[in-house]
């Protein structure tokens, strides 16, 4: 993630105002499934949240962006996965 501020500027109250943009970029990435790997095991390794629904949210995107390769299967070795996300 990125950020960088924009010179301040006074408001009305007298206090100095900041703005920042916050650029996101969507980085795209294959992933060769190992022996023992898991759906989920594979989201706890990319999502950048440790919150078990952001997690589960992330391994259902995961499998979206894949489904016509495991649909509502798990993963098997040798399987590769597009992951994206975003940085």
């Amino acid at each position: 993630m990125k950020q960088r501020a924009v010179e301040g500027r006074r408001g009305r109250e007298g206090f100095e105002m900041k703005q920042f943009i916050l650029v996101l970029v969507l980085v795209a990435v294959q992933y060769t499934v190992s022996p023992g790997d898991t759906l989920q095991s594979i989201a706890e390794q990319y999502c950048q949240g440790d919150d078990p629904r952001q997690v589960a949210e992330f391994r259902e995107g995961i499998r979206e962006l894949n489904y016509d390769v495991i649909g509502e299967s798990d993963v098997w070795a040798g399987l590769v996965l597009e992951i994206n996300r975003w940085e």
